[in-house]
């Protein structure tokens, strides 16, 4: 009786316990495992001297056929392979760069954003004032005009967005993550210090910290002016997700414990932009909305919508002066959410080293399998409020 009640219970809605921070710049209280801090680390977990700048994990087997693949999905012609981040079909000439990574200001006087609709992967996380960044993961990023707006990095994107072994576009960033950005591997293009790879467009009502931009076209000379090479270096794993075919769709209807998750609310853990999303069951994808609207990409007026939703928990503080953030993402391991086609499963997630593929569970030990398209990662504060229903 009590295991259909809490059946019951869970398919109307999902409330997780949310903490709050009612002092951004400085906490009440001490944690009480407050880590010793390094520029940008904890006890120099990921330091320079981190003998796993790869992932140390062996190759995985591939859970398909390529037949089964095509079997609902060919190619659209010759010349096209499978996309890393999504799976869906792009061109072999795309496919031989490394994915670009960028950092972008999610304040509401930066909207609207250009181009967030072609990345594959799209990570939110919270910085100073609970105002999140979003950091783009895009894998055919060469014939784009408008990228951005673009802004400063964080130490802790910086290393989720190393996974991906990408290029990595920024204005700036906080003292904390000199240390990474400084190291021989991590091939960013910095706006304070290479302005050609950037513009403004002063055209817009927008602040001018909210105005610089790039495209394809600069990036690429930026990476051979900084002598950074364009296809992927020995950091790289292929096959970072599983992914589902298209005729054998992941539903999560077998998965004990599966919950509703047609609508899907991170307002409490990212209180600023106060983002969710409502589930498409036609189309099989989340549109995504924030500050009470429909998240819509300015270079071409479509919702930002999604095929996944991983929320990542993780432990955060702030650092010694009281100001900066920063959150657990490396060597360690911690819970979430895998939310597809309609429904959520607990999930736990796991990295290894500081450049390590983030693989995430299941609660029978299985790895996620995801369905084909867009992912959206969500990292939030471990007690954060979640609401699905």
């Amino acid at each position: 009786m009590k295991k259909r009640f809490c059946a019951v219970f869970f398919a109307v809605f999902l409330i997780i316990s949310s903490t709050a921070c009612t002092n951004p710049w400085a906490p009440e209280e001490e944690p009480d495992h407050t880590p010793s801090y390094t520029i940008g680390n904890w006890d120099n977990v990921g330091s320079t001297d981190d003998a796993s700048l790869a992932s140390p994990e062996e190759e995985k087997e591939p859970l398909f056929t390529e037949e089964q693949y095509n079997l609902f999905d060919p190619a659209p012609g010759t010349g096209y392979v499978r996309s890393d981040l999504t799976n869906e079909w792009i061109t072999s000439e795309a496919a031989k760069y490394r994915p670009l990574a960028v950092m972008v200001p999610n304040n509401v006087n930066s909207l609207p954003h250009y181009n967030l609709s072609k990345a594959g992967v799209l990570y939110e996380c919270n910085v100073e004032y609970e105002i999140t960044r979003l950091v783009p993961i895009f894998d055919d990023w060469a014939g784009l005009e408008r990228i951005g707006n673009i802004r400063s990095a964080r130490d802790y994107l910086v290393i989720a967005a190393m996974e991906w072994d990408p290029l990595i576009l920024h204005i700036g960033q906080i003292w904390y993550a000199d240390e990474i950005l400084e190291r021989e591997e991590v091939h960013n293009i910095n706006g304070l210090t290479y302005d050609k790879a950037y513009y403004r467009v002063s055209t817009e009502r927008r602040d001018y910290d909210q105005s610089a931009y790039s495209n394809g076209y600069a990036v690429k000379n930026a990476a051979t002016a900084l002598k950074y090479p364009l296809e992927h270096t020995s950091i790289y794993k292929p096959g970072h997700f599983s992914f589902a075919p298209k005729g054998l769709p992941t539903t999560l209807t077998d998965v004990y414990g599966n919950l509703s998750a047609t609508y899907v609310s991170l307002e409490k853990a990212y209180p600023i932009d106060q983002p969710y999303f409502i589930y498409d069951e036609e189309a099989g994808l989340y549109n995504r909305y924030e500050y009470g609207i429909p998240h819509t990409d300015g270079a071409t007026g479509e919702q930002l919508s999604f095929a996944n939703i991983i929320i990542q928990s993780t432990y955060r503080e702030y650092r010694p002066d009281g100001a900066y953030l920063i959150y657990r993402m490396h060597d360690t391991t911690s819970d979430g959410y895998f939310i597809t086609r309609g429904r959520a499963v607990h999930i736990t997630w796991k990295k290894e080293g500081t450049y390590g593929i983030t693989r995430y569970y299941d609660d029978n030990g299985d790895e996620i399998v995801l369905n084909q398209g867009k992912t959206m990662i969500c990292i939030i504060e471990k007690g954060d409020g979640i609401v699905m229903q």
